[in-house]
């Protein structure tokens, strides 16, 4: 699992693959979050296997600490052990979906 996170956009985007292909995403499912704040979209294969969820009003709808290893410039990574990586993973927040 990856997460990435774009401050300026407050969007962030958790990748459950390892990697997702340009157009592997062929469905996408958007769920309101509870108050209002957050926006989730799910991105579905062509199996309809989860390959992750883009998070609009990131601040709103995730902890500080799953957000905070996500990179000084305010994108990038942080991986299964909860370190953070620099640069954005290919798919990034903004426009992921």
């Amino acid at each position: 699992m990856q997460i990435t996170h774009d401050r300026e956009n407050d969007t962030a985007y958790v990748s459950l693959a390892a990697r997702v292909p340009d157009g592997a995403a062929v469905r996408q499912v958007t769920v309101a979050g509870p108050g209002g704040g957050t926006e989730l979209t799910l991105d579905f294969d062509g199996a309809g296997r989860l390959l992750g969820i883009e998070v609009l009003g990131a601040r709103a709808g995730l902890t500080a600490e799953v957000l905070g290893p996500a990179g000084s410039d305010g994108r990038g990574s942080t991986g299964p052990d909860g370190r953070g990586s620099t640069g954005p993973d290919g798919r990034g927040a903004a426009g992921s979906s």
